[in-house]
């Protein structure tokens, strides 16, 4: 091969590079207000930030409505959403550089409202009504890696899940609704939520299970009153508060578990587990006032994906 030739094999590899989002790079999705009244173009953005929180590109542009309604990576890099797909929802595939692989597994007629990696690599969906089709038939369907349905989970009595994480053991799952926050074991033949006794009321937006396995978790207060983000331990006694920090609706970890990413409204900004000292300033999305219904990092820190796999699950499932 000549020196031209690898010259530009080599350009070409850095400019590939260049593209992929890297470890500890965050995507965010942002939609248009619906306070702006429609003088906003109606478009949906997938937005490409650095582990310094600086703006790196714009990974998808998307008619309002039809961005990701949920993110996650997984473990071999590939980026996984779910989408609208216009009778429906689906999941894609991604590659790093925000490439469509292909579909992967089931529709959805339900709203696939937030998904996560078990320690055995199958992808878990929560779902919400989606006003498309019956009440929700099964709270979470789990899919292995070639995308096939192996499980199906009921949870009685239950409102709509808005976000959930797995422990280390693989099983116990926590969950976030509209009115509470619990867990449940997701091995067993018949699952039972069990909410957690010294939680207050509210819609809670997202779950985190920490390294020590305490929980961290973003809690808007009825009618949608001022946020919090507290730390809670699995019996759910309260740790801390880091007090009224706003609206903070999502939030997700850093990839050494020690800070967290926080998004309100149109506001995006770092956080310090241990205290919740701010460890940067607020930064503001790049297409203007924007509601932000999901984000993830790549390489988030999650019990499920530094652990060993879990114990059998339960004889019918």
């Amino acid at each position: 091969m000549s020196a031209r030739a690898i010259l530009a094999v080599l350009l070409l590899a850095v400019a590939v590079n260049a593209q992929q989002v890297r470890h500890g790079d965050a995507i965010v999705i942002g939609t248009p207000s619906p306070g702006f009244c429609g003088c906003m173009p109606m478009t949906a953005y997938g937005e490409v930030f650095d582990a310094a929180l600086g703006f790196q590109r714009t990974l998808w542009r998307r008619p309002a409505g039809l961005q990701p309604t949920a993110i996650a990576f997984g473990r071999n890099g590939d980026l996984y959403a779910a989408e609208y797909a216009g009778s429906g929802f689906q999941l894609v595939r991604y590659d790093a550089a925000g490439n469509v692989i292909g579909s992967f597994g089931r529709s959805f007629i339900n709203h696939p409202a937030a998904i996560a990696f078990d320690t055995r690599g199958n992808l878990v969906v929560a779902q919400q009504p989606s006003g498309l089709g019956p009440p929700v038939d099964h709270a979470f369907i789990i899919l292995d890696a070639a995308g096939t349905g192996i499980d199906e989970i009921d949870l009685l009595n239950v409102d709509s899940i808005l976000d959930f994480d797995i422990a280390a053991d693989g099983c116990t799952t926590f969950a976030g609704t509209f009115t509470s926050i619990g867990s449940f074991d997701l091995c067993s033949a018949a699952p039972q939520f069990v909410p957690l006794p010294f939680a207050s009321p509210g819609a809670y937006h997202s779950v985190r299970v920490l390294p020590n396995g305490n929980l961290l978790v973003s809690n808007a207060e009825p009618a949608w009153g001022r946020g919090t983000v507290s730390v809670f331990d699995r019996e759910g006694r309260l740790v801390r508060r880091f007090g009224d920090t706003g609206p903070l609706l999502h939030i997700t970890l850093d990839p050494d578990g020690t800070s967290f990413l926080a998004a309100t409204e149109n506001l995006i900004g770092r956080y310090s587990v241990a205290d919740g000292t701010p460890l940067s300033e607020f930064v503001c999305m790049p297409h203007g006032s924007v509601d932000i219904p999901a984000m993830t990092i790549r390489g988030e820190w999650r019990a499920t994906t530094l652990q060993p796999p879990p114990r059998h699950r339960a004889a019918g499932r």
